[in-house]
């Protein structure tokens, strides 16, 4: 936008960030003065403006400000989030990104202020450098896993528990606790998908009052050859979180799960955890296996739609020892069957539907599609799905053929603030008779409806049930 406007004559520019604080950026193709300032300075200004003709005095020299702050260690506001569409944790790890002081083109000044992934990125890329320098016969997936695993944790300020995995993943990375460690765990990270009814699975008689959990198990490795390690795991719970608000419209801000606790004080919104005969002690250069109970929380109402999380903490301690080295794992899961969610807006969205090209809705009655008169399929998506078709069906039922980008691998979620806010299909004589959308055929005039199908979360593509179907009113091709 800064470009955009210098092209079109400003002299200077000022940068009113819509979120708290200053924006940093570079705008390495302007050569006109830009001054970037906080929302409330930003209201100020423009309240000037309204009142009339006003004179803003800038820096008369390149200035770096930053500002004293006390969001440093805190999960920056436009950091993206989890989770993907099979509900993997993600991000797996932060780096530093926020306001970083680092080196641009000499051209336009060799040092300059910045945040984002081109901060963070670099940040893990030398991360792994020192750790395979430091560990060279380390493989890729050690590396990961390491790096994983001896963060350092995030906790939010606000309520002094630990944030939730879909926000930092394992947490914060620690590349000197890499280099130095001396255990492995493996799996880094559990992604539970969904929680099951704990009274059919073999533990059920050692868990009261649960109604959902999930049951993993994690391999623990003492990578010292000559000190036995003594293990305890603890579990540090994050609240909840929901991408919806109780009447159902989406949070662009996700919804944090508040609390309630029962009679005896138990914080029953956060997951707990239940060890089945954990080993207190690993001898070196051997391996033991732990097998843990995630415990979905009791109060959360599943129409909600939360997802839980927390870290379990691995205790270490090696013989002889004062020092204790603690190793995080992250969880998160859904509270309920995540697989049997819909991925297609409620009806109550107006979609899916078919609607002129533009997205309008057509008049009441038949709908004749020609030439003269064009129309589409709408579809707005609650959920990503990875495998879509939309077809058309004939007056006997029968499918003529997947219309134009009619056959797709992955759709993402969509909603009206989104980079995709609606998905839509052209509806005409056109049609194509293979998967790759290749081999195009027209259909003759006649009677026809279109049928899509949309696949749920986790779904088999070879199991019909599995997908999410309608089937659209009966129209004509003219």
């Amino acid at each position: 936008m800064v470009p955009i406007l210098q092209k079109a004559g400003a002299t200077a520019i000022i940068v009113i960030n819509n979120n708290p604080g200053l924006i940093y950026s570079t705008f390495m193709s302007v050569n006109v003065s830009v001054i970037a300032v906080t929302p409330e300075d930003g209201r100020i200004i423009m309240d000037m403006i309204a009142a009339g003709p006003t004179k803003v005095k800038g820096p008369t020299s390149k200035t770096y400000y930053i500002p004293a702050t006390d969001i440093a260690g805190q999960v920056s506001v436009y950091s993206s989030m989890g989770p993907d569409p099979y509900l993997n944790i993600s991000p797996h790890i932060m780096a530093p990104g926020g306001n970083i002081y680092s080196t641009i083109p000499v051209k336009y000044g060799g040092y300059f202020v910045m945040s984002g992934t081109s901060m963070a990125c670099p940040f893990v890329s030398g991360a792994v450098a020192l750790l395979k320098q430091g560990r060279p016969n380390l493989s890729v997936d050690e590396i990961n896993d390491l790096l994983s695993t001896t963060t350092s944790p995030i906790v939010n300020p606000g309520t002094g528990i630990l944030e939730h995995p879909y926000k930092i993943g394992s947490g914060l990375i620690n590349v000197y606790d890499a280099v130095k460690a001396r255990a492995k765990i493996f799996p880094p990270r559990l992604s539970l998908n969904s929680t099951t009814d704990c009274s059919s699975s073999e533990y059920a008689s050692t868990v009261v009052g649960s109604e959902l959990w999930s049951v993993r198990n994690i391999t623990v490795t003492n990578t010292d050859k000559y000190k036995d390690m003594y293990v305890t795991i603890d579990n540090s719970a994050s609240a909840a979180l929901s991408m919806y608000y109780p009447n159902g419209s989406i949070a662009y801000t996700p919804v944090v799960f508040e609390g309630a606790s029962s009679s005896d004080g138990t914080d029953n919104s956060k997951p707990a955890i239940k060890l089945f005969n954990p080993p207190k002690v690993v001898k070196a250069g051997q391996k033991a296996t732990y097998t843990v109970a995630i415990i979905a929380p009791t109060v959360l109402d599943n129409s909600d739609k939360w997802f839980f999380g927390g870290t379990l903490e691995f205790k270490l301690q090696w013989a002889s020892e004062a020092a204790t080295s603690v190793y995080r794992v992250p969880y998160s899961g859904y509270s309920g069957d995540y697989s049997k969610l819909d991925v297609l807006a409620p009806p109550s969205s107006g979609f899916p539907s078919i609607r002129d090209n533009s997205g309008m809705p057509l008049a009441p009655g038949p709908l004749t599609i020609s030439e003269n008169r064009t129309a589409s399929v709408f579809f707005s998506m609650a959920l990503p799905s990875h495998l879509g078709f939309v077809q058309l069906v004939n007056s006997a039922n029968k499918v003529v053929g997947y219309l134009p980008d009619g056959y797709f691998k992955f759709v993402p979620h969509t909603c009206p603030l989104c980079s995709l806010p609606i998905i839509n299909f052209a509806i005409s004589s056109t049609v194509f008779t293979d998967e790759v959308l290749t081999n195009a055929v027209q259909v003759p005039t006649g009677s026809y409806s279109i049928h899509a199908a949309f696949l749920r979360p986790l779904g088999n593509p070879n199991n019909s049930a599995d997908f999410q179907v309608w089937d659209s009113p009966v129209f004509t091709i003219a």
